[in-house]
Formats: structure tokens, C-alpha cells, sequence
């Protein structure tokens, strides 16, 4: 859950506090130094604990030294700027150390900015009565640092300058920056708050701060100081007027909404005093560099401990949510095929039942034994037709005068039976498997070997035996013995080319003769025994 966020501006005089939205930040409450002010700010402290404060401090007693230390890792970095502070400032808790960047010759040193507030009675007077409430303290901000750490990205200000700014209750800060790095920073208070009163100050204290600046050889003697005062777009005509070029000092003027537009924070056209821009950064880019200690910052830093557990928990039920929501689909999914396959199956059942006739009772070894003995006939010793069809071919070989126009055979136990015609084969065949006869069986009950025979009829023509009815009962009655000598064979004549019977008769007109001239007709029916195939080996284990 959000918490609104309060900024208190702490001076000397007192403390201003600022609420609203982050880029419109706007003074709410005021409160003096004296005993009623404290009253009343502990009262408005209480009232609003549940809020975060901010604090950002402009007082004198700030003090900053700039030193050079070996270019090292970060860690080892850190353990040198916290020894180097505690022997600078040992006395003073609100102590931070801020690199200023590396030297740009010989070892390229690390320059690191050491700062802290020596006299804190100002600060912890309004400090205290937060922490002593257990209320949330994010941060405690320096005008000072805030400069010395962003001046490089404010346009207009030159690498080398003294800034100079009008604090609202403080004074004028002076900040001087050389390439980056602070070098001194001070604050005086205003004589006079008119335009010639603070132009007449700003020419006295910039010669002052030169010459200090020129005794620590921060700036060469002849070396031209640039001062940049910050001020409102309507006093900057009034201070170029008033402050007038020096052989060695040289003013300009910077609007105070052209560094919140550098800053990235918005500025009212009317601002004359920094803090709202400092405050409107802080709220904006929560800056690092900040005096707040650990135990001060300890009621802060276990609330958002707590909100990101809170979060933490938030995503992982979220995730859970989501993984079950994913279990939960794809349960459903699996339910669904399940059902299909189930469908499935049942239908597959019915197609089996449908097909399959039902069996009642156990199998019987003997009706196991019918079985596999029935299996065997019909797989494994069903006839050989090649051998016959084979002989049969050989004869018809030794008659190249004969053309065949019909070769039919069946297969048969019984070798009288008569020869079904093509087209009553079916009718035949369904009768035959609608009612099976009984198959012979000896005395255990084993279905006893039947004979089978191949019938087969040859029908065909003599093309070249017109009229020569002789030759041509010759040539059909030699293929008939040639058949008949076949082993097992039987031979029936079923037509001849010309009938010799005892009723028949024989025109001899060409009328009467029709197509009878396109050759010798004649038809035959032969009956061959089927040999057996042999019986498969058994294996010694017992199995066939």
C-alpha cells in the first residue's frame, strides 16, 4: 500500500513542510524554532505517522574535505572512505563519503568527497521526535551534496564556479565546484533582502571566497573566478545591472527554472530560493547520497522489507494460481480424451460383439484340441493347387492347336460333384458356410482327413479344323486320354465338335451352320486328386 510522503525543509529558523504530487510540491506547514513551534511540530509529526518523511537540511555547520585515495575495487573502496570518516569525523553520526570521479593523470586517483554535519543540535532537535516514534525516515539530504552531485548536469554553470544560492530561512549558499568535485561550501546569512543589498553581498563574499579559494591554490592567482548566482527570471536583469565584471571575478545569472529544466523537475517562472527544486528532485529521483542513519532509517527499511514480502507473497499466489489454473485446464483436457477413448473403446466393443459370437462356459482340452486341429487344416495344410494347375498346363502344351477360352476349377471332396457356373459360386458358398456339414470324426472325437479334389473345366476351340469334324474328334479325344493318364485323373467329355450321339442331327447348310465355321468347339471336364500338404515338424520341446 502506498504512503503519502512528507518533506520537511530544516534551517536554523525552523522547518517548512511540503506535501502534494512529486513534480508539484507546495509548503503546507511552517514551524518556528521556539518551544511552541516544537509543540506543534511533534503534534503534526504524531498525526501523520503513517506517513514517509523526507528531510532535506540547509545549516552552517557542514564541513567537506576532498581527498585522493588509490584507484580500487568497490569493496575495498568502501572499507577505506569508512575508516578515513571515522578518523575525519568521529565525533559526528551524519557522515557520508561521495566519489567525485578519477584524476585524469599520473595514477589516476579515485577523488573522494568527504562530508558531514559536525554540529547536528539543529538537526536533531526536529530528527529525533521521528525516531523516537518509530516514524518512517527515507532520507536525510544536504543542499551541499545535492550541488556537489549534480552541478555538472545543470547547463549555463561553468566546470569551474562558485554557485550561489538564496535559501529561504538560511541564507546564501556557496558552493564551489572545480571539474566536478567540490572544493568548498559555506553559507552566510542575508543582510539585506533587497536586489542592491544582495547584489552589494554577493560582490563582497565573492571576493572573499576567491581569495580563500586562491590560499588553498584551488584557483591559480591570476586565474579568473566565474560566480553564478541563482536567481528569478525577473531579478536577473536587476543583478547583471547591480554586479558589474572584475578583473578576476566574473558574474552571471542563472534562472532557477532553467535548473529544474536541466534537473528534470518542473520550476514556477516566479521561484527565488532553491529548496522546492531540491525537494522536487528528491521526491522524483530519491537520490543515494544522504546523512540518515541505519537506526534512523530502521522503522523505514522494515516497512518496505515487509511491503516487498507482501509483494513477494502477491506474485506467488498469483503464480499459483496460475499453475493450478494450468492443472486445472489440462485435467480437463485429459478428462475429455479420456471420454473419447472411453467412446472409443465401447465402440470397438460393439464392432467385436457385433462380429465375435459370444462363447458360453470354459473351452474344453478337446474342443482346444478341435481348435488348433481345425487351425492346422485350414493354414497350415490347406491343399497345393500349383502341382495340378502345373499338369494340366503341361498337357494343354502338347496341343498348340487348341485355343482355351475358359479355364474354371473348384475345390471339392466329393469328385462327382457338379461344377458350379461363376455366377451361382456365391449363392453356392453362402449356403455352404450358413449350414456346414459335420465333419467326420473318429472314435476320440478328431476330425478325420477328407479327400480333396481340383474340377476343372477347359473350354476351347479347334480354329483350324472346319468341317473336318473327324481330325477334329481325333485331336479333342487325344487330349482327353492325354488328361485321363494324368495320376488319379477322371476325364468327361462335355462337349464335343460335333455331337455323335444316338438323337442329335447334323445341317449341313452354311445357313444353318452360323458361326459354326469360325472353328471346332469342345469343353472338358478333368478331376485331379489334391495331395495333402506334409505335416510340420514338431520340436522336440512338444510344440508344432
Amino acid at each position: 500500500m502506498a504512503r503519502p510522503r512528507i518533506y520537511l525543509s530544516i534551517t536554523e529558523a525552523g522547518v517548512t513542510a511540503w506535501t502534494g504530487a512529486p513534480v508539484r510540491l507546495s509548503s503546507t506547514r511552517a514551524f518556528g524554532a521556539d518551544d511552541a513551534g516544537m509543540e506543534e511540530y511533534i503534534r503534526y509529526a504524531l498525526a501523520n505517522r503513517q506517513a514517509v518523511f523526507c528531510l532535506l537540511v540547509d545549516i552552517p555547520d557542514e564541513d567537506c574535505r576532498l581527498e585522493q585515495i588509490p584507484h580500487v575495487n568497490a569493496r575495498s573502496r568502501a572499507l577505506v572512505t569508512k575508516r578515513r570518516l571515522n578518523q575525519l569525523y568521529r565525533g559526528s553520526h551524519y557522515r557520508t563519503a561521495t566519489l567525485q570521479g578519477r584524476e585524469s593523470t599520473g595514477r589516476r586517483d579515485d577523488r573522494i568527497l568527504y562530508t558531514a554535519i559536525t554540529n547536528a543540535g539543529s538537526l536533531e532537535r526536529w530528527l529525533n521526535p521521528l525516531v523516537e516514534h518509530d516514524i518512517r525516515i527515507d532520507g536525510v539530504y544536504s543542499t551541499t551534496l545535492l550541488m556537489a552531485r549534480h552541478a555538472r548536469s545543470i547547463a549555463g554553470i561553468p566546470p569551474r564556479a562558485l554557485i550561489v544560492g538564496r535559501q529561504f530561512g538560511s541564507g546564501l549558499r556557496q558552493t564551489y565546484i572545480a571539474d566536478g568535485s567540490l572544493r568548498f561550501s559555506r553559507l552566510t546569512s542575508v543582510e539585506a533582502d533587497d536586489i542592491a543589498g544582495l547584489s552589494a553581498q554577493l560582490v563582497a563574499e565573492a571576493a572573499r571566497a576567491r581569495q580563500f579559494l586562491a590560499s588553498l591554490r584551488a584557483i591559480e592567482r591570476t586565474e579568473v573566478m566565474h560566480v553564478t548566482m541563482l536567481c528569478s527570471e525577473d531579478e536577473r536583469p536587476l543583478f547583471e545591472a547591480a554586479c558589474s565584471d572584475s578583473e578576476f571575478i566574473h558574474y552571471q545569472f542563472l534562472p532557477l527554472p532553467e535548473m529544474a529544466r536541466s534537473l528534470g523537475v518542473a520550476g514556477e517562472t516566479t521561484l527565488t530560493t532553491a529548496e522546492p527544486i531540491w525537494l522536487r528532485y528528491i521526491a522524483t529521483h530519491r537520490p543515494s547520497n544522504q546523512y540518515a542513519t541505519e537506526q534512523q532509517r530502521k522503522a523505514y527499511v522494515a516497512w518496505r522489507v515487509g511491503m516487498g514480502l507482501l509483494g513477494a507473497a502477491a506474485l506467488l499466489l498469483l503464480g499459483a494460481m496460475g499453475v493450478a489454473a494450468w492443472y486445472a485446464k489440462t485435467s480437463y483436457q485429459l478428462r475429455v480424451e479420456m471420454a473419447q477413448l472411453e467412446q472409443r473403446r465401447m465402440a470397438a466393443e460393439a464392432v467385436y460383439a457385433a462380429n465375435v459370437p459370444a462363447t458360453s462356459g470354459e473351452l474344453t482340452p478337446t474342443g482346444m484340441k478341435n481348435v488348433v486341429l481345425a487351425y492346422r487344416q485350414l493354414v497350415e495344410e490347406r491343399p497345393e493347387l500349383s502341382a495340378s494347375l502345373i499338369r494340366v498346363s503341361d498337357v494343354l502344351g502338347n496341343f498348340p492347336m487348341a485355343e482355351l477360352d475358359e479355364l474354371a476349377w473348384q475345390l471339392s471332396t466329393d469328385p462327382n460333384a457338379p461344377l458350379v457356373d461363376a455366377g451361382a459360386q456365391d449363392t453356392q458358398a453362402a449356403a455352404a458356410t450358413a449350414a456346414p456339414a459335420a465333419p467326420a470324426v473318429d472314435a476320440s472325437g478328431n476330425p478325420l482327413p477328407a479327400n480333396q479334389y481340383v474340377q476343372l473345366r477347359i473350354k476351347g476351340t479347334l480354329p483350324d479344323y472346319d468341317f473336318r469334324y473327324r481330325d477334329a474328334l481325333a485331336v479333342v479325344g487325344d487330349m482327353a486320354d492325354a488328361f485321363a493318364k494324368l495320376p488319379g485323373a477322371k476325364v468327361e467329355k462335355l462337349q464335343l465338335p460335333i455331337d455323335v450321339g444316338p438323337t442329335g442331327s447334323v445341317g449341313l447348310s452354311t445357313s444353318e451352320l452360323g458361326d459354326a465355321n469360325k472353328g471346332a468347339p469342345f469343353a472338358l471336364k478333368i478331376v485331379l486328386p489334391v495331395p495333402a500338404r506334409a505335416a510340420p515338424a514338431v520340436n522336440p520341446g512338444g510344440a508344432s
